[in-house]
């Protein structure tokens, strides 16, 4: 329940209590929120290793399916590191690309140099309707 204060007729604090309803979610470590307006957020956290599987400099485009699919399209996404090497620690120059995004997946291409003795984490915030 939301709290919302407003003045009452005598100048005080008076207490409005709001129910919002039709939300919906799930808060995991891969979870999502869905407002009632119906605009979905989503995250998610990947490891690379299972999507490229030898040591490459760059990558081709491959895919990472949302959690649950947008109703009608993905608006946005967001593509952040996360910590979690594992072994030695080498230096990378990383560049990545998201370069398509639909209600189901979006497509990543990385240009780097991508060891497979690391583990490296990849964390996706994704907005759609």
């Amino acid at each position: 329940m939301a709290k919302l204060y407003a003045k009452a007729p005598d100048g005080s604090d008076a207490l409005l209590s709001i129910v919002i309803t039709g939300f919906t979610q799930s808060l995991q470590q891969n979870g999502w929120c869905k407002l009632p307006n119906g605009l979905l957020f989503q995250w998610q956290k990947f490891k690379l290793s299972d999507y490229i599987s030898d040591d490459k400099t760059n990558s081709a485009p491959f895919s990472v399916y949302f959690n649950i699919s947008f109703e009608k399209l993905g608006l946005n996404c967001i593509l952040s590191s996360t910590s979690g090497f594992t072994d030695s620690i080498e230096s990378t120059d990383e560049g990545a690309e998201i370069t398509y995004i639909d209600k189901n997946h979006i497509s990543i291409i990385f240009s780097w140099s991508y060891k497979q003795s690391m583990t490296y984490y990849k964390r996706i915030l994704s907005i759609g309707i």
